[in-house]
């Protein structure tokens, strides 16, 4: 199935996913090229598609330096992470409340509009959604304060979904009972004063490093591309 269809690598992602995409498609390597601004204006009119990741996006510029990009892929993850929490967290007959930009329909956990009146009526928060502007410091202080001394926070997330420093402030004070956390503002720099305290569980930011994680995500990947460039049919997971 290889064809002469361009698509743009901006650092080594999963061997597996390099393996299938060079069965394909013709793959330039960004990260291999000493001038990167050359290499791009060399190779723009032949990239059609962009693979990247949560560390490298495509911005305003770059997208408008490639005329025939047709499909952006980005590796976060497999979506639906908090419906896969709340599948399991159900095994343990917890109750399950939940907040999102609106009410998901079809869902039976009960939804709360503002993530202050959810923490305030539960004892474990569990931080999974996507980073953008509107959620950059969703657990502020205001959030901490209303979980209390017998509340957790547990982010796997982004870093910076949190408010790092009240988090510290409140864990060595008291006012928040215990954290976990895989991923940091400041990666993969840990504040100093979290490795002290015994009510919090640190782990490297390696959530998605499972050999079954990583063959999904490159299954994914290459079943988008199929679809768009091999079988005209609708995106399995487009992002509008």
């Amino acid at each position: 199935m290889e064809s002469s269809i361009g698509v743009l690598m901006p650092i080594p992602i999963y061997e597996g996913l390099q393996r299938e995409l060079k069965k394909r498609f013709k793959v330039y390597n960004l990260w291999e090229a000493p001038n990167k601004s050359q290499f791009i204006n060399t190779h723009a009119s032949s990239i059609r598609a962009y693979i990247g990741t949560s560390g490298f996006g495509a911005d305003a510029d770059f997208i408008n330096a490639l005329p025939n990009l047709e499909i952006i892929a980005r590796i976060i993850g497999l979506g639906r992470i908090g419906e896969a929490i709340a599948k399991r967290v159900e095994g343990f007959n917890c109750p399950i409340i939940y907040h999102s930009r609106s009410e998901k329909a079809g869902v039976k956990y009960k939804y709360y509009p503002n993530v202050v009146e959810l923490a305030t009526n539960c004892q474990i928060l569990v931080v999974a959604c996507s980073l953008t502007p509107d959620n950059h410091n969703i657990v502020n202080r205001r959030v901490i304060d209303a979980l209390g001394p017998k509340g957790v926070v547990i982010n796997i997330g982004r870093g910076t979904h949190v408010d790092e420093g009240e988090l510290v402030s409140a864990l060595v004070e008291g006012r928040l009972g215990g954290a976990g956390l895989d991923v940091y503002q400041n990666e993969p720099n840990v504040p100093p004063q979290l490795l002290e305290l015994e009510n919090v569980l640190l782990l490297h930011h390696v959530g998605s490093s499972t050999f079954e994680t990583r063959i999904s995500m490159t299954d994914l990947v290459i079943a988008n591309l199929d679809a768009h460039f091999f079988y005209n049919k609708p995106l399995l997971t487009p992002v509008v």
